[in-house]
Formats: structure tokens, C-alpha cells, sequence
């Protein structure tokens, strides 16, 4: 029995905040940050425009102004370490410095190779991860590419699982406040991965058993098998498949007639009538409609040459 704190055996799992996404960090192929408003939305508009983002942490809430300004120096040195430019908050924003966390900013914002983003919450999830796990950004508006990107290589199984996280926010406590558009992101992306067969394994098939073929009783040949039709050996009726569906195999044992069939029994007329009898007696519980068909390939084994009607 897998350990439920971690959600084990599932190929999709789901928790809140940077607890949840070290809690499932250790058995997660990938995680996804979902912190619509609004990190991960500005983390799509610039993966659009070819920038590549760099998260990182912001103190929260119960942060102090010393703790934010010593967060936001040492963002800023982490940006000329990495030779990327840094963006500032949105009240902050400048010619000189025009990106920050607001989508229409990093949209109007001139494009950079390289950009620090700095973030009290999405950020802090994708620190949580360990360094060689691979972290994902999702939001209202990249829904089906990211769930299209995941399946597409092979993430979502039980093999390979996901760790989705909403981002919400704290209460001044520290406890867990909710956040809605960030449910419904979550939701959406794992909706969308069910629906493209994620978390699913293949389905086993049980074993074909062969059917015993009874050995003859009589010398008599066995009647013939019109081209589509099948014939089962030791039941008293003929299979004759909808022109739509098809036949399968597992309705059809024996092959859909293209085999050689056994030449059917010169002046076989009395033959032929006791099977038509028989395939009637056997399709009457099927209705009027299984009986026409019953009838229709009693006729086709008796006049081969004849095309039957109906």
C-alpha cells in the first residue's frame, strides 16, 4: 500500500503551496506551478516572446520591510550574475526597468534573452523543487499546450507522475488561503489530461481461448460459408455481421470466410432446409429483425450463385 501523503500509484497528483510541492517534489517526474494571477500568466507571455525566466523567491506577506528590501537586493544580484535583466513590481515599473509580475507589462516589455522574475508564490514553488526536477508553468491561457506538451512525453502515468500545485496565498498566520482562479487552472489542466489519456494505464486484454472444435459425427460435409459470413462450428446457426460495424475477431473464431470453404453437398436441398429451420429456432430470440438475417444466410448458403435480398 502506497504511503497517501504523497498520493502514491496515481499519475496525477494534486496539493497547495510550496508544502505541498515538497511533499510530492521526491516521486514527481514534473511539477506545475499554477499561480494564475499571476506568475504563471506572466511566465507564458514571456515563454511566448522566446524569454527565458528565471524564478525567483519573494518574501509573503508576514514579511518584514528589512526581510522585502534585502529580498529584493539580493534579486537583483542574482540578475547580473546571470547576465538577465530583472523585473521590479508593478508599481515600480520604469523605462529603464518596464517588467514586472503584470502580463500586459512583460507583453508591451522589449524582448530580453534572460529575465529574473521575482514572486512571493509561484517562485517559491518552483524552489521547492529539486534541482533536477523539471518545472512547469500553467495558467488559464496555455491549458491545452501544456497538457499536450506532458502527454506527448509520456508524463501523467503512474510510471512518470505529475505534481500539480496551486499557488493560493496565506492569511497573515500562515495558514492556507485558498485561491479560486488557481483551482480552477489546476482543475482545468488535470481535466484536460484525462481527457488525452493521462493517468491510464493500457488496458489488458484477456487471453483468446480457441474454441474446441467437436469432431464430426457424421461423415456429412460441413455446410458452406458465403463470403462475409462465419460459421461456427458445433452450434446451429450461421453469424452474419452488420455492414457497419463489421466483424471482429472475437465474434468470428474462425475468419470472415476469405479461407477455403468445404464445397457444399451436391442436391443438399432437404440439408439446407433443416438448416434454415435451425437458424431460425436459434435467432427467434433475437427478434424478427436477428430472423431475417437468419434466413438471409440460409439463403446464400443454399443459392451461392444468387445475390439474397434484404
Amino acid at each position: 500500500m502506497g504511503d497517501w501523503t504523497v498520493q502514491s500509484g496515481n499519475g496525477i497528483r494534486f496539493e497547495w503551496r510550496p508544502a505541498g510541492a515538497g511533499r510530492l517534489a521526491g516521486e514527481a517526474a514534473c511539477l506545475i506551478v499554477v499561480d494564475v494571477l499571476s506568475f504563471s500568466t506572466a511566465v507564458s507571455v514571456a515563454a511566448e516572446r522566446g524569454i527565458r525566466v528565471l524564478p525567483f523567491w519573494l518574501p509573503d506577506c508576514p514579511a518584514t520591510t528589512a526581510e522585502r528590501a534585502a529580498s529584493e537586493k539580493a534579486a537583483a544580484v542574482y540578475a547580473r550574475q546571470s547576465g538577465a535583466r530583472l523585473a521590479v513590481a508593478r508599481h515600480a515599473v520604469t523605462p529603464d526597468s518596464p517588467w514586472s509580475l503584470s502580463p500586459a507589462h512583460m507583453r508591451r516589455a522589449p524582448f530580453v534573452a534572460r529575465l529574473v522574475l521575482p514572486s512571493p508564490n509561484g517562485a517559491a514553488i518552483a524552489a521547492a523543487a529539486p534541482p533536477h526536477l523539471r518545472v512547469v508553468a500553467a495558467c488559464l491561457r496555455n491549458i491545452t499546450a501544456v497538457g499536450s506538451w506532458l502527454t506527448a512525453r509520456g508524463y501523467g502515468s503512474p510510471a512518470h507522475p505529475v505534481a500539480v500545485i496551486a499557488a493560493g496565498e496565506r492569511w497573515p498566520d500562515g495558514s492556507l488561503r485558498p485561491a479560486l482562479e488557481d483551482l480552477l487552472g489546476a482543475g482545468g489542466l488535470i481535466s484536460d489530461l484525462y481527457a488525452q489519456g493521462a493517468d491510464r494505464c493500457p488496458p489488458r486484454r484477456p487471453p483468446r481461448e480457441r474454441p474446441t472444435r467437436a469432431p464430426p459425427t457424421s461423415p456429412a460435409r460441413s455446410p458452406p460459408v458465403s463470403p462475409g459470413g462465419c460459421w461456427q462450428r458445433g452450434a446451429s446457426s450461421m453469424t452474419w455481421p452488420s455492414p457497419r460495424k463489421g466483424i471482429s475477431a472475437l465474434s468470428c473464431p474462425y475468419g470472415t470466410g476469405t479461407e477455403p470453404s468445404p464445397p457444399a453437398e451436391p442436391g443438399g436441398i432437404r440439408r439446407a432446409a433443416g438448416l434454415r429451420s435451425a437458424a431460425l429456432s436459434s435467432a427467434t430470440r433475437g427478434g424478427p429483425a436477428a430472423a431475417r438475417r437468419a434466413v438471409c444466410c440460409v439463403r446464400r448458403a443454399r443459392q451461392p450463385g444468387r445475390r439474397a435480398r434484404g
